[in-house]
């Protein structure tokens, strides 16, 4: 009844949202390794990191939205926003404790209005699809 017995969806349960956001971070460090290797062994411009590493970032958190919101069965505009948050948290941790230095308030937004959107379609992507 309340996602805690395996009789149906984990609709209410954090299981689906932690799964989500576990495997978003994984698929956000794998694409980050293959990008970092086709930029290193390849011509390709360093110009176009900032673009590939937005990317990396939304496909990143729709991926684990979808994820989170296939396995709860349900509620999937909140689960995809739920991975998002977490997301976006863990992301922001990440570059304060690793990269020292201030960052522009103006990427935080465009981020934040990014991968709460991501969070949101690949939320809905993963119950239509499931």
């Amino acid at each position: 009844m309340f996602g805690s017995g395996s009789d149906g969806p984990n609709t209410l349960g954090i299981a689906p949202v932690l799964d989500g956001f576990t495997r978003s971070l994984i698929v956000g460090i794998v694409l980050t390794v293959l990008t970092g290797l086709v930029t290193f062994f390849s011509s390709l411009p360093e110009g176009h990191t900032p673009l590939m590493a937005l990317l990396i970032f939304i496909i990143s958190i729709f991926y684990g939205a979808a994820v989170a919101a296939k396995k709860a069965g349900g509620k999937g505009l909140y689960m995809g926003l739920s991975v998002s948050v977490l997301f976006l948290v863990a992301t922001l941790l990440f570059s304060g404790i690793f990269m020292a230095g201030s960052f522009a308030v103006a990427g935080l937004v465009k981020k934040l209005l990014l991968g709460l959107a991501a969070g949101a379609i690949g939320g809905m992507f993963g119950l239509a699809f499931s």
